[in-house]
């Protein structure tokens, strides 16, 4: 393994990145928010199926 870090310059990119996607991506997937909630179930099945920890969304409780 070769460690790495990142860079002052490198972190703020991350976080301008970060920024864009929630706002422009996330916040706004262009879809109702009854398919927004079926796709973040089917998501987290597929993740539960490989192994990760998931837990249940708000809406779902």
């Amino acid at each position: 393994m070769i460690p790495a870090s990142l860079t002052d310059a490198g972190r703020d990119v991350v976080d301008r990145a970060t920024l864009g996607l929630n706002t422009q991506v996330f916040e706004q997937p262009g879809l109702p928010l009854e398919r927004v909630e079926q796709l973040t179930e089917l998501l987290g099945e597929l993740r539960s199926g490989a192994g990760d920890h998931v837990a249940v969304p708000a809406t779902s409780q």
